[in-house]
């Protein structure tokens, strides 16, 4: 998934849940997708951004009461926007509200959404209902721990 991801081949797939343990390598992995996707596909518009950063910007466009339109475009305006962490805005209701907001207007321009977490569908009891049922129904990646060889 991560390899057509990277290539723009994973169309039919406009929002991916990657997730597993903490150790496993979804950072890593998502850095991997970002590098691969600006160089396999020049001029696509590629965004890779962690929980807290999307947290601090958002919250620091709220606090500061200015246009929120950059903040929004930090997200929005790209072909493929990938979240690392994103069990991280859990409980944090508007910033969730601008989460869910992100992903359906990159979807809705034929974009891709990536998320990594923790959990995985079945334990997002944290998070606003609305914001559950569009990450229920990701594509549904786990990742369990590597064996030797592979680390």
């Amino acid at each position: 998934m991560a390899r057509a991801v990277a290539a723009n081949q994973a169309g039919a797939f406009p929002l991916v849940l990657f997730h597993g343990s903490p150790g496993v390598g979804k950072t890593h992995l998502l850095t991997a997708i970002s590098a691969a996707a600006s160089v396999l596909t020049p001029g696509r518009r590629v965004r890779y951004m962690m929980a807290p950063i999307f947290i601090q910007e958002f919250q620091d466009a709220l606090a500061k009461k200015r246009d929120r339109s950059s903040c929004k475009a930090l997200g929005r305006e790209n072909d493929l926007f990938l979240l690392d962490d994103g069990h991280r805005i859990s409980g944090k209701r508007v910033t969730e509200e601008e989460f869910l907001d992100t992903i359906s207007v990159v979807m809705a321009h034929g974009g891709q959404v990536v998320v990594s977490a923790d959990h995985g569908p079945n334990g997002l009891d944290g998070f606003d209902e609305r914001l559950k049922a569009p990450l229920r129904g990701a594509t549904d990646c786990a990742i369990g721990a590597p064996d030797f060889g592979l680390r």
